[in-house]
């Protein structure tokens, strides 16, 4: 059984350094690690002694969207039989990929380990979407394809391993309480930066108005939907903003990104850290 790991990073050189020591700890170490670049050359020295690493280099940041795309791509054309999918913030304890291998039940399913954070008030105690140390088989890859590239940043592993696989694909999701890793996200404190929000309402509008139906959504339906929608974003932009930007700025950031998901206006519209989106 060939287990791959997919981390995706991108100019965290010691975030990187952290969970590619954690993978090299492993009891049951994975075969390869495609590390999926997003970003600057990466130091050798990252890449602990015995740890089988290929780095792809995307050319460009793409997001974890389209870091994930490409990754399990080259992961699948190395004959991957287990992909492992993490964030760079991704610490695993050392028997987790053991604990989730040994316990994967037989035919298609996400195995999810049990995810700790830095904060209290975001432990992640139930399964939900994340690129958060889950294992999917290779033979569900080949069935549902990859994650979306277009959606670049934010919903892509919603849409991906909730809706995709798990909701609309069928494809039970097993929680290992005995499979440990730990979130190093340490930077989710202050306010929303514009760019962000942007791909906050434009991938939630596309998502929820086109990938969460069956068929063609209806009036009444779309209606509703979209206007609790509208009503979250636009209380979001304004409740906290970061200094530089003004509460027009983010309307206007509002407006946008939900008219490119109603559309459809999908890739990287907007550079991602780009700091002057809906400037003026």
């Amino acid at each position: 059984m060939k287990l791959i790991a997919v981390v995706v990073t991108y100019e965290r050189h010691a975030t990187l350094e952290r969970c590619l020591q954690h993978l090299a700890d492993q009891t049951r170490r994975p075969d390869l690690v495609v590390v999926a670049n997003n970003g600057g050359p990466l130091p050798d020295a990252l890449f602990p002694a015995g740890l089988e690493v290929e780095v792809l280099e995307t050319g460009a940041n793409l997001g974890p969207g389209g870091g994930f795309h490409r990754g399990m791509q080259l992961a699948m054309q190395r004959e991957a039989d287990w992909l492992w999918l993490m964030d760079d913030d991704i610490e695993p304890a050392p028997t987790c990929a053991e604990r989730l291998l040994a316990g994967a039940p037989q035919g298609e399913a996400l195995l999810w380990p049990a995810v700790t954070t830095p904060y209290e008030e975001t432990a992640h105690d139930t399964v939900v979407p994340g690129w958060w140390g889950v294992m999917v088989p290779a033979a569900t890859v080949c069935r549902f394809g990859y994650p979306r590239e277009d959606y670049g940043w934010w919903s892509e592993d919603t849409e991906y391993l909730y809706w995709r696989l798990k909701r609309f694909g069928g494809v039970p999701a097993v929680r290992f309480d005995d499979a440990q890793v730990f979130h190093n996200h340490r930077d989710r404190q202050g306010a929303t930066p514009g760019w962000k929000l942007y791909y906050q309402v434009r991938n939630a509008t596309h998502m929820r108005l086109w990938l969460r139906q069956s068929g063609e959504p209806t009036l009444a339906s779309t209606t509703g939907r979209l206007g609790r929608l509208v009503g979250s974003q636009v209380r979001r932009a304004l409740v906290s903003v970061p200094e530089g930007e003004s509460r027009r700025k983010r309307l206007r950031i509002v407006a946008r990104g939900f008219a490119d998901g109603v559309t459809g206006n999908l890739g990287l519209q907007v550079r991602l850290g780009d700091k002057d989106v809906c400037a003026g």
